[in-house]
């Protein structure tokens, strides 16, 4: 019986997590069986197993004996997903035309709310921008001033 040991995982680039989870099911080594390899076909990737641990040859029988398992597993995935399409699309369509009525309604009544805000922010806004104005035209013109000033003096 063939063996695969914690040396050969991480020889082949194992990731950290899958040799823990080898060494806490097995140890440091286990003997393969294909009930042992069906036991824990979800805890392991069998896939990156069968390409980092057969050889190039055993690893194309591999592939084209998965291809068809593939193929039939892809088919039924299908059938299931379809069906699962088709009882959840009228809800999702009954839930989207609930959640538009919702929508439309907070729109407008958000319109209100923000037109009746800037009716009441516009004059203080106003008012702000025409304080502010002067104050920053002396600023920019004591600021030009001084520049000149030095650069004159300096220069």
């Amino acid at each position: 019986m063939k063996t695969i040991t914690v040396k050969q995982l991480k020889a082949a680039g194992a990731c950290r997590p899958a040799i823990e989870k080898f060494m806490g099911l097995f140890g440091s080594s286990v003997k393969v069986s294909e009930e042992l390899a069906e036991k824990h076909a979800l805890d392991f990737d069998f896939l990156w197993a069968a390409e980092h641990l057969l050889s190039s040859t055993l690893w194309d029988a591999y592939w084209a004996q998965h291809k068809p398992l593939d193929d039939a597993y892809r088919a039924q995935r299908k059938l299931l997903d379809d069906a699962y399409e088709a009882q959840i699309k009228p809800m999702w369509d009954a839930y989207q035309a609930q959640r538009k009525l919702l929508d439309d309604a907070y729109q407008a009544q958000r319109k209100l709310l923000d037109d009746a805000y800037q009716a009441q922010h516009k004059p203080l806004d106003d008012a702000y921008k025409a304080q502010h104005k002067p104050l920053w035209d002396a600023y920019k013109a004591q600021m030009a001033r001084l520049f000149a000033r030095l650069y004159i003096e300096r220069t």
